[in-house]
């Protein structure tokens, strides 16, 4: 048994202990296209892009083949730059495109070759079919469209923000627990949405 030494002349067993997660910067979540969530992770410092990529690499870790095509981060063009520089032999170049929502893509360079040729959400050269549809309008002309919803993202994590208050007053096991939960009844009302 380990005796806990006492802290400023108060007993030890006086003493109460309590590990707060305020020093949590972000949730990052990742969810799928149809908007339910699949696994998520906390950034202490700050959303950096080596603990955004650790934490991909660690969720899809054990199972590398489920991997998605497709990735949608904001900030995927400077993601990508990080995995060039940090990461030059990432799997993840072999498996996955990583994307930005079309507002980001307008706002970035033109001469930034890697966004061009990695980050484009909406390629029209036929390169990824999987992320355009084809829409009849009335004229019958087909238009383009965007096959997924950027927006998916953000309403989980306004859809979080709301518990935000509660998640500053917990335990990191109790933080833990309860984002997990609300990440399960997230999905269930997702699926329901679908069905």
């Amino acid at each position: 048994m380990v005796a806990l030494p006492d802290v400023d002349g108060i007993l030890a067993s006086k003493v109460i202990c309590s590990f707060k997660v305020k020093k949590v910067h972000c949730v990052q979540t990742f969810q799928w296209a149809c908007s339910v969530p699949i696994a998520w992770g906390k950034c202490y410092t700050g959303e950096n892009l080596s603990q955004v990529y650790e934490l991909m690499y660690d969720i899809w870790k054990d199972h590398p083949e489920d991997r998605p095509g497709f990735l949608l981060y904001d900030d995927a063009c400077n993601l990508v730059h990080h995995m060039v520089t940090s990461h030059p032999e990432s799997p993840w170049f072999h498996s996955t495109r990583f994307i930005v929502d079309a507002f980001h893509y307008m706002t970035h360079r033109a001469t930034d070759a890697v966004c061009c040729l990695w980050c484009n959400p909406l390629p029209t050269d036929g390169s990824q079919p999987d992320l355009l549809i084809g829409q009849v309008n009335e004229a019958g002309e087909v238009i383009l469209q965007c096959a997924y919803s950027s927006e998916a993202a953000e309403l989980l994590n306004s859809w979080l923000t709301s518990f935000e208050r509660q998640f500053h007053q917990m335990s990191d096991i109790t933080f833990d627990f309860f984002m997990h939960s609300l990440l399960l009844l997230y999905k269930e009302e997702r699926e329901k949405d679908i069905k």
